[in-house]
């Protein structure tokens, strides 16, 4: 699996904000680390990437199996 800066190097900041519905600057900042993705957008930026960017690793605290 990619992590969403991978992803960017194919397609513009810009154009994935629009097909997310999104700023291009809270895309930067999501690359950046500066703001954290919520629960939604993680599934949202999910689906949009066809599942090349997983929920689970942009927010493995929501998403991290219990072991015991």
């Amino acid at each position: 699996m990619q992590t969403l800066k991978d992803y960017l190097k194919t397609s513009t900041q810009q154009e994935f904000a629009d097909k997310i519905g999104v700023s291009r600057q809270m895309v930067s900042h999501w690359v950046k680390g500066t703001n954290r993705i919520t629960a939604e957008r993680a599934v949202q930026i999910e689906a949009a990437t066809g599942g090349q960017v997983l929920a689970s690793d942009l927010r493995p605290d929501l998403w991290n199996p219990i072991t015991g």
